[in-house]
């Protein structure tokens, strides 16, 4: 009830001013994804004109606004759609002025100025207007790109979202591929996590709410370019009506009819003949299969009944459908034993007997060969089922020692349907249906019946229901409305599902035999060596519901552009992560390691297999979370025009969001001062929630434009913006904690003694007597094996500060040079760490090492994952655009970004290259290095030209049709990316005894110069292997390197486009061929080498004589070239 009341109370104070706005409004409006056109109408002497006649005309739709100008000759229309626009001016002793082709594009305030010449009304004087590219009414930072682009440029699997890339400062994601597990619409915005970027579309809410995403998007409604009117990206310093992002604003609209019936057909075929085999070249020497189709049409216009109703200037329709089908066999590569390993015959890099030690009885077989009598059965069976190796590569012959082209499956549809009326004058009225389905295949590397990690089957439902109102009250006067449902159903399941268990197959007891949950093998985690068996975060989903309402309201009082408005949000999602349901067993232990042999070496990880001496196996019981969370915002908003020179864009915005709470109160949260779970209870937002709501999260937006001249503008601004949602999976959901959920998870040692009947804690239980009976029961819940989620109870709200200056100058007609410093700071990103983080092990402990359990702080608790308020982040760059509008049949946009990230984490679920979201807790200043999103160089340009020869261009307009035919319509397209190389962190595979928690990355020591000189450097010599040495001393696990201190190849790419048009029956029906090539010069583009310490051999005397540490090994490359061809047919 307190929060309640508090809420009544912050929020009273907004309907208060609502009401006072709406008493005393001269002029109302609301941006959400419309435009502001204004501007100031004076005579040919500069004089300011009162009480002209101005009225805004959508050339497309026919519908009429008009305003009079004030005491100061200032007009302004607000809620203006984004279109094409026809600006005319009129008074009594002039003459009518007419700008034409003025282009309102998304949130933009579009500055038209008018001049009026001494005359009759009935006189005309016309004037082309095209939108100004200096930004003289605004600070935010953006990049609009109008549909000439955005159904040109060449996207590769034409992913709108992708149009982001081409701004200053924006970074593509690794998430953001085209193959298993691609996260579309990932982006890195001035050095920031993707998951703070916030997606609008038609003005409502778009953010896919997953929390893991198994919508494999980042927004639900992933529109097909041909049905986008408009897409602009704001990257910095955006209005107070923006918020719930720290990165940047993706605001987009679906297009609408106009009076003409218009549409498209198309088809944009790829074929395996087409493209380029890649750098790693399959054994077989077949090219790897890639078959893809995408399909569909748009088509809209005015809805009319024949003698019933004319929907002309009036009622319109705008539909769209594609459909995307995607057959790969894909090159994939593992890394298994061989086959004399797998017999339990062990051989060093020299062929010599690599001494094994039995974990059990310390009997060491300096032969290298493990007994058959000591051999498990688990071990025998499953690698009697793993395919044998099929090429041979490193010192040992092992590493990506197995190929396949496994058969995966991507099969989409996707459409909308969009209806806007005119009501009357005052009333338009919008709504919009949206709907996704996807059905994927994503094979594992190796089939089944033993299979490896994939997520296999996936399936995916996004709906959603947007509508609008905007109601002009009186004279200039606006009131905007927006509602948005969004429903996503999305999940993932395991292949061989529901066939026999791990007791049917293997006799390994203790594990589900739901066939929901139950089938074939489960996870095994041989360090060094591919995982066997399912994922074990299979099977999984997350089902968020959205509800959306906004309203903007605002006037124009003198100089002051005033606005106000209020967004609710209520997200509800029903979640089912909690894993392994299945079981997961690990060996990472180097059990089998003599006592005398202080190298580390991954096979004394497979001899574990085989003597079954897993060194941590985990399971969790199967549960739903049903998760809430409530958000209120509210801004207030005033651009002031101060004079014709410049202007202040001035606004504050407060956020509330609750903490995250479980519809039943199924939840419960560790509590530091009484060491012990906490659990939810009916009540206050605490007690439901257990952590304290915040509610101090207020945000000023600050900004200034100032025209000294009138081709340069100067533009500074700083704001500070807060994140509700974070992104973390499970590991902050405090609803899969005891006792509700178990996620047992237990770490062992040999030297503990075996384990009789279903103990567990503190003996060793070998692989083959399975999982004890009851480990995940709720009744017999512990936290001495269970992970427990921690989230502090003070924690506060994730915010980004960020700031900028810049210059425009228009240098020519058409041209504008942008140059910026742009920077941020964050504060308060959640990242993982393990609260319970163990002391390293010492001189005073035996020689076999204290457990890890024992050398934990906490007695009573093991894992203890918290999520906090400890993350911290900064971004430095000078961002320079060039850019020329489409005129004349050219469009060039290049963007630079010079820049430096720096955090001490990533985010979770976006972690690469050996990076790691889970930090040590007990040293947080090391982890402060290069950001994963850290990229220095960045250019980017794209373009739109056509060629200017043909009917309609430059040169042959009266050219004979045949020779047209063939010569002219074409049309050249292309985006150049070149940018600096992936950062990486190098890691070592540490052993049970140097280990101080299981979540942990572990960094080697430099003892010498990482960097191979460039004269020598080849993709098998990338990194000195001899720079690097993994700690024997396990009072010191974590070594001397730093995080992300290993920088990958720079990264070459040009995609290009060429398009052909052909006339057909008139003038606006035409067949269109396109040819586009991703990868045009087939650069081979490599991420980072393999940065695994422990992937080096050595020989006897410690020497590195191989290994694929530093090498480039199959998977590190970017995709090769792709060409597709289209035929497109516009009517």
């Amino acid at each position: 009830m307190k929060a309640q009341a508090y809420i009544i109370r912050t929020f009273g104070f907004l309907l208060f001013t609502f009401l006072l706005l709406l008493g005393n409004v001269l002029t109302v409006h609301a941006q959400f994804d419309t435009a502001t056109v204004l501007g100031t109408v004076s005579d040919t002497n500069g004089g300011v004109v009162p009480n002209v006649t101005v009225t805004l005309k959508n050339v497309q739709t026919g519908t009429l606004a008009t305003a009079t100008t004030d005491e100061s000759g200032n007009y302004q229309f607000t809620g203006v759609k984004i279109g094409t626009y026809q600006v005319s001016a009129e008074a009594q002793g002039f003459s009518t002025t007419i700008a034409e082709n003025v282009e309102a594009t998304v949130n933009a305030r579009q500055r038209i100025d008018l001049t009026l010449s001494a005359g009759a009304v009935t006189e005309t004087v016309n004037i082309t207007a095209a939108s100004p590219l200096l930004e003289t009414a605004t600070s935010e930072r953006g990049q609009v790109i109008s549909r000439e682009q955005i159904v040109n440029l060449p996207l590769n699997g034409r992913a709108y979202a992708d149009l982001a890339l081409l701004s200053p400062g924006v970074r593509k994601s690794n998430l953001n591929n085209a193959g298993s597990g691609g996260r579309d619409a990932s982006f890195n915005v001035n050095g920031l996590r993707s998951s703070l970027n916030n997606f609008v579309l038609d003005g409502v809410d778009n953010n896919s709410y997953g929390t893991s995403n198994q919508g494999f998007s980042n927004q639900v409604v992933q529109a097909s370019p041909d049905a986008v009117a408009e897409f602009k990206v704001q990257t910095d310093n955006y209005s107070a009506e923006f918020g719930r992002a720290g990165g940047a604003i993706i605001n987009t609209s679906i297009r609408s009819g106009t009076n003409d019936f218009h549409g498209t057909v198309y088809n944009f075929i790829r074929n395996t003949s087409l493209n380029a085999t890649g750098f790693f070249k399959p054994r077989s020497g077949v090219k790897p299969v890639l078959i893809q189709n995408q399909f569909g049409f748009t088509f809209g216009g005015p809805i009319s009944i024949p003698k019933l109703y004319n929907g002309k200037d009036r009622t319109f329709f705008f539909m769209d459908y594609e459909g995307f089908r995607r057959i790969t066999k894909a090159l994939e590569f593992a890394t298994v034993p061989t086959l004399e390993q797998r017999q339990g015959i062990f051989r060093n890099a020299q062929g010599q007997p690599l001494a094994i030690r039995n974990p059990y009885t310390n009997v060491v077989y300096a032969d290298g060969i493990i007994p058959q009598n000591v051999r498990t059965m688990f071990s025998q069976q499953v690698f009697a089922q793993l395919p044998p190796p099929n090429r041979s590569s490193g010192v040992l012959g092992i590493s990506d020692n197995f190929e396949s082209a496994p058969r995966s499956k991507f099969y989409n549809d996707k459409g909308d349907i969009k209806i806007d009326h005119t009501v009357n004058t005052h009333i338009t009225v919008f709504a919009r249906g949206s709907m996704r389905k996807v059905n994927n295949f994503e094979a594992p590397i190796i089939p089944l019946p033993l299979g490896s990690p994939a997520n296999a089957n996936v399936r995916i439902l996004n709906q959603q229901l947007a509508g609008g109102l905007t109601y002009t009250l009186g004279s200039n006067s606006v009131l905007e409305f927006r509602l948005g449902i969004s429903r996503s159903q999305a999940g993932k399941t395991p292949p061989g599902l529901g066939s026999a268990s791990a007791r049917e197959l293997y006799g390994i007891t203790g594990l589900p035999e739901d066939p929901t949950i139950s089938g074939g093998l489960y996870t095994q985690q041989i360090s060094g060596f591919s995982q066997l068996g399912r994922q074990e975060s299979n099977p999984q989903y997350q089902n968020p519901t959205v509800v959306n309402p906004r309203i903007n309201y605002s006037y124009l009082l003198g100089r002051h552009s005033l606005k106000t408005g209020y967004e609710y949000q209520s997200i509800n999602t029903d979640v089912q992560d909690v894993q392994p349901l299945y079981g997961t067993d690990a060996y990472a232990g180097q059990f089998s390691r003599p006592a005398n042999v202080s190298t580390a070496n991954n096979l004394y990880n497979v001899a574990d297999f085989i003597f079954g001496a897993r060194s941590q196996y985990r399971l969790t019981n199967p549960f739903i979370a049903r998760y809430r969370q409530r958000m209120h915002f509210a801004y207030i908003q005033d651009d002031f025009n101060v004079n014709s020179k410049l202007t202040l864009n001035l606004g504050l915005r407060y956020d509330f969001a609750t903490p995250q709470y479980e519809r039943d109160n199924l939840l419960s949260n560790y509590d530091p001062a009484t060491n012990s779970i906490l659990q939810a209870r009916p009540g206050s937002l605490y007690n439901r929630a257990l952590v304290d709501p915040d509610r101090n999260n207020f945000g000023p937006r600050l900004g200034f434009a100032y025209t000294p001249t009138s081709r340069t503008v100067i533009r500074g601004g700083y704001g500070l913006s807060y994140v509700h949602f974070n992104r973390l999976g499970g590991e902050n959901l405090l609803a899969l904690n005891g006792p509700q959920v178990i996620g047992a998870t237990v770490a062992q040692q040999p030297s503990q003694g075996l384990c009789t009947g279903d103990n567990f804690l503190g003996c060793f239980r070998p692989t083959q007597s399975g999982y004890p009976a009851g480990l995940v029961d709720t009744s017999r819940f512990t936290p001495l094996t269970a992970r427990i989620n921690y989230t502090p109870r003070d924690t506060k709200t994730t915010y980004v500060q960020s700031y900028h200056i810049s210059v425009q100058r228009e240098l020519v007609r058409n041209l504008l040079l942008d140059v910026a410093y742009v920077g941020n700071v964050t504060r308060n990103l959640i990242i993982l760490g393990d609260f319970n983080q163990a002391r390293p092990n010492n001189a005073s402990d035996p020689a076999a090492g204290t457990p890890l359990q024992t050398r934990r702080p906490i007695p009573g608790f093991s894992f203890i994952q918290s999520s906090f308020a400890g993350g911290e982040a900064s971004y430095n760059a000078l961002q320079i655009k060039l850019e020329r509008r489409f005129s004349e049949g050219l469009y060039l946009l290049n963007s630079f970004t010079f820049s430096k990230a720096i955090d001490n984490a990533p985010g979770h679920l976006e972690t690469s290259a050996g990076d790691n979201s889970r930090v040590n807790i007990r040293n947080l200043a090391s982890e402060r290095g290069l950001s994963n999103y850290d990229q220095p160089i960045n250019n980017t340009t794209s373009v739109v030209y056509e060629l200017p020869y043909g009917k309609g261009r430059r040169f042959g307009s009266n050219t004979p049709r045949i020779v047209d035919a063939a010569l002219g319509g074409w049309r050249l397209t292309l985006i150049n990316t070149m940018t600096s190389g992936q950062v990486g962190n190098l890691t070592y595979s540490a052993p049970s005894a140097f280990q101080v928690s299981t979540v942990l990355s572990f960094r080697p020591n430099i003892i010498g110069d990482l960097v191979v000189p460039s004269g020598e450097r080849t993709n098998d010599n990338y990194l000195n292997r001899n720079a690097v040495a993994i700690p024997t001393d396990r009072s010191q696990p974590f070594g001397s390197a730093g995080r992300n201190i290993i920088r990958g190849p720079a990264f070459f790419q040009s995609d290009l486009g060429l398009h052909k048009q052909f006339p057909l029956f008139s003038e606006t029906t035409r067949l269109e061929f396109r040819v586009e090539a991703f990868n045009l010069f087939n650069h081979t583009n490599f991420a980072t080498p393999d940065l695994n310490a422990s992937n080096i051999t050595r020989d006897s005397s410690g020497n590195a004589i191989g290994g694929t540490f530093g090498t480039f090994r199959p998977g590190s490359t970017f995709p090769a070239r792709e060409i597709q061809f289209a035929l497109k047919l516009y009517f």
